[in-house]
């Protein structure tokens, strides 16, 4: 791997200054996380009448049909990365932006088309062989067609959120984000409990909300004056042939994160039943929620540092690796934490005690966030220097040592050997990825230790010496006490981070996002 292309470096200040670049990027995290709490209520409400209300295999066939549509998205994803990329390096420039945007705009709606059929005609023959009891196959047939459907007509309105997050205006993205997680609630509310809908519409909805995420921020756009419209005569297909080519080596690492996670699913609904694919989305919806944190923690460094890059500004690259990294890892880990040591009362009191027998998965499943949440803001940086091949061949691996570990273990283990599976490569392989990644950044191991590891895990075992008396001694049943645990243990971890390991320049940079979050200076 080659290290991204910068200039000469000066000496390190250190992540202890603040300034307007750092409250940009902490403000555009603020709004993201924001809009993350938001979204995770509205989908913890929607997996919460889901799981009580549906049965394990009709819980279990909604899980597996909404993964095979997200086989779908990582397409989407990919190109996403690549336009979000191309539209900061053009922030000023507005008629390269109107390029930019037409363009992405064409190859989503050629590729929502395609997906779409793709989808239906999979799909279908899928249903036959996925283990799915013969009750509920009339409604996974149908739920397939819609959700082919949507996928073919929500494609294109991926371009909005594209546009507003290259644009660096993640306050109107976030706006439109929460405006489909909303819609996305209250509808699944009516279907559900007010007009008791079949399954199969059910389905469709679960699977709708990026095409409703497209679609608010196409609102969000309009309304803060942000011009993204279609211009035939302005798509590029040499411009389109390059992103492609990025968005290839992309979708080849996001193809492995389906291996990764999705095929779990299917591996576990082939070895054991359609009732193990519902033990398995009580435990993966919690952690997913990790995921979503960390992803949105991570939203502002793609274009912020393909900015820097194209600057050649080598001190910012520096910084923005140890001040993002230090951030994130101190906001992920003690969440992971959290998860780990109340993993049985979460979904005794989440979901009622027939889950609580998935509590050793979700705590494996969390368990490597502890090491993950290192990784992402240095593989965000590589993706914006165009380490794209990198990124896609450490994905495989992984994927292949997961699939290798996951039809090993999945037999013997049930849900626990699943999960094994993509635990074990990551736990392994994660430490090997940022080696290579911070030295491609020339920031060392001393720095990393000292900036990051100190602070964050020390948070870590905080919070940990919280919870895990009170765990072991007088376990939460109820959601306001699970809820005061889980407070009580971050508060120490967060505390102890506050007063010892945060700098007066850091403290300050706090307190102005939480007196005035929307003022971008």
């Amino acid at each position: 791997m080659t290290s991204p292309e910068v200039s000469p470096e000066p000496p390190l200040v250190g992540v202890h200054g603040t300034g307007t670049h750092e409250r940009h990027i902490a403000r555009g995290a603020l709004l993201q996380q924001v809009c993350q709490v938001w979204g995770t209520l509205c989908m913890l409400v929607v997996a919460t009448i889901l799981g009580r209300r549906l049965s394990l295999d009709a819980f279990g066939v909604y899980g597996l049909l909404i993964s095979l549509a997200a086989y779908l998205i990582t397409v989407q994803v990919s190109v996403e990365a690549a336009a979000v990329r191309v539209l900061a390096e053009a922030e000023a420039d507005p008629g390269r932006r109107s390029e930019v945007l037409s363009t992405t705009m064409a190859i989503y709606a050629i590729g929502g088309v395609a997906s779409g059929v793709l989808l239906a005609t999979a799909g279908v023959g899928l249903v036959d062989v996925l283990g799915i009891p013969e009750a509920l196959r009339g409604d996974a047939r149908e739920a397939v067609l819609v959700l082919a459907a949507v996928t073919a007509l929500g494609w294109p309105f991926k371009v909005f959120q594209d546009a507003l997050r290259g644009m660096q205006l993640f306050g109107a993205a976030a706006v439109g984000e929460m405006a489909a997680y909303t819609t996305m609630a209250a509808a699944m509310v009516v279907l559900v409990v007010v007009v008791h809908a079949p399954l199969w519409a059910i389905i469709a909805l679960g699977g709708a909300l990026p095409a409703l995420t497209g679609v608010g921020c196409a609102v969000s756009a309009f309304a803060f004056h942000v011009d993204v419209r279609f211009r035939p005569q302005e798509v590029s297909w040499p411009l389109a042939g390059s992103m492609l080519k990025v968005s290839t080596y992309l979708f080849v690492a996001g193809l492995a994160d389906v291996v990764i996670y999705s095929l779990d699913r299917v591996m576990l609904g082939g070895f054991r039943s359609i009732s193990a694919v519902g033990l398995y989305e009580g435990a993966a919806r919690p952690h997913n929620l990790i995921r979503q944190l960390n992803g949105t923690l991570l939203l502002t460094v793609v274009p912020v540092a393909a900015r820097y890059i194209a600057e050649a500004d080598a001190q910012r690259i520096r910084d923005l690796l140890l001040r993002g990294t230090r951030y994130v890892v101190a906001i992920v880990a003690p969440v992971t934490v959290v998860l780990i040591v109340l993993a049985a009362p979460v979904l005794e009191v989440w979901l009622g005690d027939r889950y609580r027998t998935a509590a050793l998965a979700l705590a494996l499943m969390s368990s490597y966030w502890l090491i993950g949440c290192n990784t992402g803001v240095v593989a965000s940086m590589m993706l914006a220097a165009g380490q794209v091949r990198f990124l896609a061949r450490f994905a495989w691996i992984v994927a292949i040592a997961n699939l290798v570990a996951s039809l090993a273990l999945t037999p013997w283990l049930g849900l626990n050997g699943v999960v094994l599976g993509t635990t074990i490569p990551y736990v392994l392989l994660q430490p090997w990825f940022l080696l290579r990644g911070i030295r491609a950044f020339k920031v060392s191991v001393g720095d990393f230790a000292r900036e990051v590891w100190i602070p964050a895990y020390s948070t870590c075992a905080a919070v940990a010496a919280v919870l895990i008396p009170i765990r072991i001694f007088a376990e939460p049943h109820h959601l306001w006490t699970l809820g005061a645990t889980a407070v009580a243990g971050l508060a120490a971890g967060w505390g102890l981070l506050w007063i010892v390991f945060l700098t007066p320049g850091e403290r300050r940079l706090v307190l102005s996002l939480i007196r005035s979050p929307l003022r971008s200076s």
